[in-house]
């Protein structure tokens, strides 16, 4: 968070591509939870305290997994995993603050 948009290198260096695997799942396999969500975290950080050109181009990429933290019928459930749902609708603020043109026009319809 102090680094501000310092860190965008080393995000994009070291972390982006380990977490954007934990953030989506295409492989079909069932999600880690837990993996998940440090993954949405340290993305929602990124774009939060990055500026906007870094949340930029990050956002499609927190999207998408917060999409599919939505369609896991196992989260999405009222049982689900609260701490991944909140992070996801932080995440969704946060793009929706500092790259709104991220946001699909469906969102909220």
């Amino acid at each position: 968070k102090s680094l501000g948009a310092s860190f965008a290198p080393i995000f994009a260096e070291s972390m982006a591509g380990p977490l954007g695997q934990a953030l989506t799942s295409k492989s079909g396999t069932n999600m880690d939870v837990r993996a998940k969500l440090s993954a949405i975290c340290l993305f929602d950080d990124c774009v939060e305290h990055c500026g906007p050109p870094v949340a930029s181009t990050y956002a499609p990429m927190l999207l998408e997994g917060i999409q599919e933290v939505f369609q896991d019928e196992n989260v999405a459930n009222s049982e689900g995993d609260v701490e991944l749902k909140q992070a996801a609708v932080y995440g969704i603020t946060q793009v929706a603050r500092h790259a709104p043109q991220s946001l699909p026009s469906s969102l909220g319809q």
